[in-house]
C-alpha cells in the first residue's frame, strides 16, 4: 500500500489473518479468522446460542458482561452440551455485580469434535437478572 489511507481502506474491506494474510469475503470456516457468537441472556435456567461453533475450534475468550444484576443466590456458568462450566466456571464471575460489570477468562480451549452451541448455565433461579454472552474462537491452520 502507498500511504496509510490506503492500509486502512484495505483492512475495512479485508480480515487480517494469524499468518499475516488477508482474506476478502466471508469468513465462514476460514482457518486462522477470529469469530464472535454474542448473544443476550436472561434469568432463564439454560440458554444456547443460535449460531453453532464448529467442531475443532479452539476458544480464546469467553465474556459475560452483566446488564442487569441478578438476584442473590445466581451462579452462571458457560460451556457447551457435554461440558457446560467448559469455558467459564460459576467461579469465574460474580452474577450479582453491577450492570457494566465484565468478567473475561482468556485461554486456549479446544471445543471438542463435534459442532455445539454455547450453553449458559444460570442456576439458583434468580427473579431478575440479564446479560451479554460473548465468545472468541478460531479453527486453526493446520
Amino acid at each position: 500500500m502507498s500511504s496509510e489511507t490506503d492500509t486502512a481502506q484495505a483492512q475495512a474491506a479485508f480480515i487480517e489473518l494469524y499468518d499475516d494474510t488477508w482474506w476478502n469475503g466471508d469468513v465462514g470456516n476460514v482457518t486462522g479468522a477470529k469469530r464472535v457468537v454474542r448473544y443476550a441472556i436472561d434469568n432463564t435456567a439454560d440458554q444456547d446460542s443460535t449460531f453453532q461453533i464448529p467442531a475443532n475450534a479452539i476458544i480464546h475468550e469467553a465474556i459475560l458482561k452483566i446488564t442487569t444484576s441478578y438476584s442473590g443466590g445466581a451462579s452462571i456458568s458457560i460451556g457447551n452440551s457435554t461440558d457446560p462450566d467448559l469455558i467459564m466456571l460459576t467461579t469465574d464471575n460474580k452474577p450479582q455485580a453491577a450492570a457494566g460489570r465484565l468478567y473475561s477468562v482468556e485461554q486456549d480451549t479446544d471445543w471438542g469434535v463435534a459442532a455445539d452451541e454455547v450453553k449458559t448455565t444460570i442456576s439458583g433461579a434468580p427473579a431478575a437478572g440479564a446479560g451479554v454472552v460473548i465468545v472468541t474462537f478460531s479453527l486453526p491452520n493446520g
